[in-house]
Parts: C-alpha cells; sequence; structure tokens
C-alpha cells in the first residue's frame, strides 16, 4: 500500500438530505411510542432542515458517521484509534464533528462527565479538529440533528424520558 488515497474503493456518498431523512425514520418510530415527543422533535427539525439550506455546498471526505468517544479506543502506549466502520462514507466533515460534540453533551447529561470536563473536551476537541468558520458552523447544526435523533433513540430505553427531555432542550439552534 502507497499511502495513497485508493480511487477503487467507492464509498457512499451521505448527504444532509440523508441525515434528514434518517432522522424523519427515528421521529416516525417514535411517534409509535411516544407521539407527543415526536410532535416535539418534529417541529425543532426545521431549524437545521434551514440552516443547512442557507449554507453552501460543502466539499465532501471520508466521514464515519458514528463518531463518538465510545468509538476511539486509545492504546496502551497512548496512540488513538477508530473502531466501528460500518457507515464509513464520504460526506460533510461536519457531521462526524457536530456528532462528536453531541455525544459530549449526552455523556454531561448522562451525569458521565461534569459541565466542566464536558466544556473542556468540546474545546479540547476543537482545538485539535481544527475545522475551519464554514466547518464549525454546520457542526453547530449537525450537533443539534443528532441530539434530536438521540432523543428520539433514549425515548425506547427504560427510565430514559428524562433524557430525551434534556436532549430536546439541548437541541435547540
Amino acid at each position: 500500500m502507497t499511502g495513497e488515497p485508493s480511487t477503487t474503493w467507492p464509498l457512499p456518498r451521505f448527504t444532509a438530505n440523508d441525515s434528514f431523512a434518517e432522522l424523519h425514520r427515528w421521529t416516525d418510530r417514535t411517534s409509535t411510542f411516544d407521539a407527543k415527543l415526536a410532535e416535539r422533535v418534529r417541529t425543532l427539525i426545521e431549524q437545521p432542515a434551514r440552516a443547512l439550506a442557507d449554507a453552501p455546498e460543502p466539499a465532501h471526505t471520508i466521514v464515519h458517521r458514528d463518531f463518538h468517544d465510545k468509538q476511539v479506543h486509545v492504546s496502551n502506549e497512548g496512540r488513538p484509534g477508530l473502531l466501528d466502520f460500518d457507515t464509513l462514507s464520504t460526506g460533510d466533515p461536519a457531521l462526524d464533528v457536530g456528532n462528536f460534540l453531541a455525544h459530549l453533551e449526552l455523556r454531561r447529561i448522562q451525569g458521565r462527565v461534569s459541565a466542566d470536563d464536558a466544556a473542556q473536551a468540546c474545546e479540547a476537541f476543537l482545538c485539535a479538529y481544527a475545522p475551519d468558520r464554514d466547518v464549525h458552523s454546520r457542526s453547530r447544526v449537525y450537533r443539534s440533528m443528532t441530539l434530536l435523533r438521540l432523543c428520539c433513540v433514549y425515548a425506547f430505553r427504560t427510565g430514559g424520558s428524562e433524557v430525551s427531555n434534556a436532549l430536546l432542550h439541548a437541541a435547540n439552534l
């Protein structure tokens, strides 16, 4: 292997519209379980839809699509690595940034990290990733979309309504 990107390994393209379709599928699933929550999520979907519609078309790159803290493994030597490439695609890099930041918020809501630690982790991640202004702006939208999706996911978990409500509140742009 030369270390250069392969042109013979096609990855599916994942767009903002695909993200919205995924969010709508989760909302539809949630409506059979908690119609009120699903309706609240539906009203908030419009905010990120408008924000992404106004954004310029991003350059696509390889994205994990499920990038969060549990997908990062650190070796005994301190070298980081990523796990679980089943959703690997080409897409907007802001998707992975927003997803990671949303999961840090989830960990804060779950009480697994303090608000200060979550804020420091967000700052450190953004400093290391160094997204440009456009990616950073779109990542806020993807963060909100991920929080809305997680709100639906947690609605199905025992005792998840408190987490779902906090995620819904955090998703506001």
